[in-house]
């Protein structure tokens, strides 16, 4: 064995090299020196660097320091430890998926549904209505139409007339002037009736009634009053006549022929009609044997009761210097 300090060959069981006095592995092992230590020769030279230490990181922390754990260890009976945090949940890739298109088929389902409505909507206003009334709503509407508007006295519509024309046949008389300077003449918005003297002028229909009721619109254009005759014999001015104002007067006269002034039988003002020129009235007269009632705006305005006369024509009429203008005429037989 050789000194490790100077290299000398060591005689057996020797504990100090005999050149430089280094303490061999024998006095080590004997007394329990470390090789390293210094000699008193040793003590003078460089000494002895010894290896370093083996390496103790197996991958665990350092010694000396606390071993690290993720959450701080707690004392399960602590009552004021905080829990735990709970367990991150792990979403499955395939169910996210599968819930991802669950989302979209329904989305798409709405929004298919939605335009295949929006298409149906689209379609119902495009289609046409049908041009074609059908049966049951014009027999009502015509049922109405024919029904007396004063309907405690019924009767059967016997004329119905919007006064454009002469084409439904009832011989309404057509003339520009005559001999007193009247007229009755048809214009695109009626019948029109007018007297440019201090006279009273009718103008009739060729039809004769009895008992009847007759309505008819009136607008006075100029001047004071017009209104509707009954029971009117032409040859010798025989008739009834109820005229309407537009200063919202009205009367009831019995003309008993050409030379005598007609006999009032009413005479009054009413709040039902509408005054004023161009003001729309819709006038009626009811004459059944003596007694007659009279309307305007579909409300009953007065009564009388006269038995004079029995027969003879309607018609309509225009005071002295007057012009009206009249439009759907009907008349009920009673």
């Amino acid at each position: 064995m050789q000194c490790r300090s100077c290299g000398t060959e060591l005689p057996v069981g020797v504990a100090h090299c005999p050149t430089c006095g280094a303490v061999t592995p024998q006095r080590v092992s004997e007394a329990g020196i470390s090789p390293y230590d210094y000699t008193v020769v040793s003590s003078y030279a460089e000494p002895l660097q010894a290896p370093p230490p083996p390496s103790t990181n197996y991958g665990s922390p350092s010694y000396g320091l606390p071993p690290q754990t993720p959450y701080p260890l707690l004392n399960p009976y602590d009552p004021y430890a905080a829990p735990l945090p709970p367990p991150r949940r792990h979403v499955k890739l395939g169910m996210l998926i599968g819930i991802v298109v669950l989302v979209l088929v329904f989305v798409s389902g709405g929004v298919f549904a939605f335009l295949i409505q929006g298409t149906k909507r689209d379609t119902q206003r495009q289609t046409p209505m049908p041009t074609t009334i059908p049966a049951d709503i014009t027999a009502t509407a015509e049922a109405t139409a024919s029904t007396n508007p004063y309907s405690h006295y019924g009767g059967t519509l016997a004329l119905n007339d919007q006064l454009r024309d002469n084409s439904k046949g009832y011989g309404w008389e057509e003339y520009v002037t005559n001999s007193s300077g009247a007229a009755c003449q048809f214009m695109s918005d009626g019948y029109h009736v007018s007297e440019r003297q201090n006279f009273f002028h009718p103008c009739h229909p060729s039809l004769q009634f009895n008992n009847v009721t007759f309505e008819v619109q009136m607008k006075i254009i100029t001047e004071t009053c017009g209104g509707v005759v009954l029971r009117d014999t032409t040859t010798v001015a025989h008739s009834y006549a109820f005229e309407v104002c537009q200063d919202g007067s009205s009367s009831l006269y019995r003309f008993d022929g050409f030379s005598s002034s007609p006999k009032t039988l009413i005479s009054q003002s009413s709040s039902a009609i509408h005054t004023g020129l161009n003001q729309t009235n819709l006038i009626a007269a009811i004459v059944k044997g003596c007694n007659i009632d009279l309307y305007v705006n579909k409300q009953h305005v007065n009564s009388a009761s006269d038995c004079t006369y029995n027969r003879g024509q309607i018609g309509v009429v225009a005071d002295a210097s007057t012009e009206a203008v009249y439009s759907n005429a009907k008349v009920w037989t009673l």
